[in-house]
């Protein structure tokens, strides 16, 4: 894997080497896309927001050059795809999930970024960030997430949460959603999990201290590290909940949180007013949906109630 790995990074400098050497015209742009991971749901977030480029008249290809970057879920490569983004100085960096936003933001401050999926600079606690900086944040509101718990398992309170203490998005997370449950009722039984290697350990453990269900969060070394939990949670059946929506097409039975089509979209409208030299602000993205995995829902003993499956915006047989 790390072999692979060594030789993908190889290929993608090559390709941004490659990108410097071309001629550049004024009119011509070259937007450097970063993104931590490959997922199903983070791609569609990142095509939605080219297909808004595209829309909007930036054309990759005839007036702009996208090169895009992945770290194939190894938060080390991150820094390494940014700096040669920094020595190309491409004309814009956008970053998708808060890793890549987080690296950016401490070692990008001449480029504009426009970062998605992400929380913001102001909810991860970063200071003294530059004015290069703006996006589309998730305003992680959780009420509707507690509610939804409460509803499908009114008799149950002991929540285990395995969560990642390095990983910014991970603390903040779990911060939160620890924060609300608990003033919610509930009973958060965390562990942290410092590399996807501990994820059948940490279940155990967990399962040794009467959980009900798994919460999992904004969470990339459990993201990565998912599919032992979902076997965990099928042989007990202890279901898994998540405020992470592309979860479900994992075997999550439900996910409440932010479309990613839509904030890649919204992120796309930010990159495009960057690009024609206009004033770009950040903005919360407020909207969220709910998806239900039905078979995933069996499979872990959670029996969904017909109002909650008629109010979801998605359902995965």
């Amino acid at each position: 894997m790390k072999s692979f790995t060594y030789s993908f990074l190889l290929l993608s400098f090559f390709a941004l080497f490659c990108i410097s050497c071309s001629e550049k015209s004024a009119s011509f742009k070259t937007i450097g896309i970063i993104q931590v991971v490959e997922d199903i749901e983070l791609d569609k977030g990142r095509e939605a927001l080219i297909q808004v480029l595209k829309d909007s008249g930036f054309v990759d290809g005839e007036n702009i050059k996208i090169s895009y970057q992945n770290a194939q879920g190894e938060i080390s490569n991150i820094p390494m795809i940014l700096n040669q983004f920094k020595a190309n100085k491409v004309d814009l960096l956008i970053t998708l999930t808060t890793p890549c936003l987080v690296a950016a933001a401490q070692l990008i401050k001449d480029i504009p970024i426009v970062y998605s999926v992400a929380f913001s600079p102001e909810q991860l606690g970063i200071k003294d960030y530059g004015d290069n900086i703006c996006g589309t944040y998730d305003l992680y509101d959780l009420e509707g997430f507690s509610d939804l718990i409460q509803e499908l398992l009114p008799d149950k309170k002991r929540v285990g949460f395995p969560y990642n203490p390095t990983e910014e998005n991970a603390v903040y997370s779990h911060k939160k959603i620890k924060e609300h449950l608990v003033s919610s009722g509930f009973e958060v039984i965390d562990v942290t999990v410092n590399s996807s290697n501990e994820i059948v350990q940490v279940a155990q453990a967990l399962m040794q201290k009467n959980i009900d269900m798994f919460c999992v969060g904004a969470d990339n070394v459990v993201r990565v590290a998912l599919q032992p939990l979902v076997k965990i949670a099928k042989e007990n059946k202890i279901p898994i909940l998540t405020t992470e929506t592309s979860l479900t097409r994992l075997s999550v039975p439900v996910g409440y949180g932010s479309n990613y089509e839509q904030w890649g979209e919204e992120s796309g409208k930010i990159a495009v007013k960057v690009l024609r030299g206009e004033k770009a602000e950040s903005k919360a993205l407020p909207e969220k949906q709910l998806v239900l995995n039905l078979s995933a829902a069996r499979e872990q003993g959670l029996v969904l109630t017909d109002s909650v499956i008629k109010r979801a915006n998605v359902i995965i047989e």
